[in-house]
């Protein structure tokens, strides 16, 4: 559990970011996904598929990645998509205004194109799916595990 990984974080594993901006976010991400695991009751098979990139296997691991991405705005408390990192984005944007404007197409285009479930733990799994299949696209090394 030391490496946990939650699907969004896929996108800011390489491409021209600095190395300080890439570990600030990794180490968000692993502080808030440890600590929305346990508070989702993730089991350890849901950890394991995150890390390496893969479908959670309860509820509780979709629950995990919808609880990390609420914190970090990228989805908000009632299901609907919210604008993401603000603070973090701006620093992407100064560091990489190429790569910003690849999330920021990324963003739009599963903005557009995922439904808003009446479980936001699905809603957040589908806008998971989407953010790597359009980061694929875009040309974002979305990182395999």
């Amino acid at each position: 559990m030391k490496r946990f990984v939650v699907l969004v974080a896929v996108l800011v594993t390489v491409n021209g970011l600095s190395d300080e901006l890439i570990n600030e976010f990794k180490e968000k991400v692993q502080t808030i996904g440890m600590q929305c695991a346990e508070q989702e009751s993730a089991t350890d098979e849901d950890i394991q598929a995150l890390i390496k990139h893969e479908a959670p296997v309860t509820h509780g691991g979709k629950c995990t990645i919808f609880c990390t991405m609420e914190k970090l705005n990228i989805i908000k408390s009632d299901g609907t998509i919210g604008e993401g990192d603000v603070e973090w984005l701006n620093k992407a944007k100064e560091d990489d205004s190429d790569f910003y404007e690849k999330l920021q197409s990324v963003h739009e285009s599963c903005k557009e194109t995922v439904e808003i479930a009446p479980d936001k733990c699905d809603t957040a799994f589908n806008l998971a799916k989407c953010a790597k299949e359009a980061g694929k696209k875009a040309g974002i090394d979305v990182g395999e595990a």
